[in-house]
């Protein structure tokens, strides 16, 4: 599940899935869950490779799903998540839209609104963001990737972190659907830091994951919830945004490379408006975070030379990279915000 890491655990919020009692005149279900009418029992669902009534073969299915995703040419596919950490809540809910290699994607948190735009004829992708009053765009050198759009590691590692047994068959907007709840192993719950975890998934029989849901406690009484949904398979039209010709003139954009054995980024301005002195930018990696205002406005043409001194200090340059940058562990990160937006980011 996106934001743990790999193995056998689970994750998940179970789904609705009781018999209510029937209304007079219904006909009502009999013991193994078959009905007078079209739904099928669980004996008899139709189930797409890697899925059983028994059970759930996970690399199978995950194999099954995303030929049948990847397949489709379209998708829409939904996430929500919220986490809550010593009382604060944080909710992100993001849209991905794919059709024919182009994407459109909205993400919403409790900080704004960020709208991506990503052709499939370029290596960029053209972002609107939006927080309170303040708008402002940038261009960021590259696109989301499939597995991103269109949920596929967050399936992955749902299914792979659970032991899953079935519960109900659905109709769906595909024709019926088979619900499975699972749970994550207690050396699973140990090695991520969990207290417990339970989610649901739900089958299509024409052979994809179409909803997930999880949920997380984690030892230190944090929690994590979420819900995804893929949609619209082979029906998602994509279209540009209509602020697109605004993005592409002013856009903040900038080149970035590693430099001085990697342990210094330099970043190049090719494109935007000019960036004040008040804006702050910020490096971290797992070991430290530094941040600070810019040493002077950034017009295009500038560079700006970023590192981390071995106490975490920011080490920031518009001439040189710094002398005394340390090596930078895995996955940095580099950020430059004007007010409350960030303009730039890598990593």
């Amino acid at each position: 599940m996106a934001g743990c890491s790999g193995g056998d655990d689970t994750s998940g919020t179970p789904s609705q899935s009781g018999n209510t009692a029937t209304a007079a005149g219904e006909t009502p279900a009999s013991a193994d869950g078959a009905t007078a009418d079209s739904t099928p029992s669980l004996s008899e669902f139709d189930y797409p490779e890697g899925a059983t009534q028994d059970g759930i073969d996970r690399r199978t299915l995950y194999s099954t799903h995303e030929s049948t995703v990847t397949g489709a040419g379209s998708l829409t596919f939904t996430l929500e998540r919220t986490s809550n950490f010593d009382g604060n809540e944080f909710t992100t809910n993001t849209t991905n839209e794919f059709s024919s290699g182009d994407v459109y994607r909205e993400i919403v948190d409790n900080e704004g609104t960020e709208s991506v735009w990503s052709p499939s004829d370029e290596d960029q992708s053209y972002v609107r963001m939006e927080s309170g009053f303040e708008t402002d765009y940038r261009i960021d050198n590259g696109a989301p990737s499939n597995n991103e759009v269109a949920g596929l590691e967050e399936t992955r590692r749902t299914l792979s972190n659970g032991t899953w047994e079935p519960v109900e068959v659905v109709e769906s907007d595909d024709g019926f659907a088979v619900v499975y709840e699972g749970t994550s192993s207690d050396s699973t719950a140990s090695q991520n830091g969990w207290e417990s975890s339970e989610g649901t998934v739900t089958v299509e029989a024409s052979g994809y994951v179409s909803e997930l849901d999880y949920s997380i406690t984690y030892t230190d009484g944090s929690t994590l919830e979420a819900t995804g949904t893929v949609s619209s398979l082979g029906e998602t039209a994509v279209e540009a945004p209509t602020w697109l010709n605004t993005a592409n003139e002013d856009g903040t954009q900038f080149t970035s490379e590693r430099v001085s054995s990697g342990s210094v980024y330099r970043l190049e301005m090719v494109n935007g408006d000019e960036i004040p002195m008040s804006a702050r930018v910020a490096v971290r990696d797992q070991s430290g975070r530094g941040d600070s205002t810019l040493p002077s406005a950034l017009s295009v043409g500038d560079s700006l030379y970023v590192g981390l001194s071995e106490s975490n200090e920011l080490l920031v340059d518009t001439e040189q990279a710094p002398t005394d940058a340390r090596a930078l562990g895995d996955r940095p990160r580099v950020s430059l915000s004007e007010n409350s937006l960030k303009i730039f980011v890598i990593g």
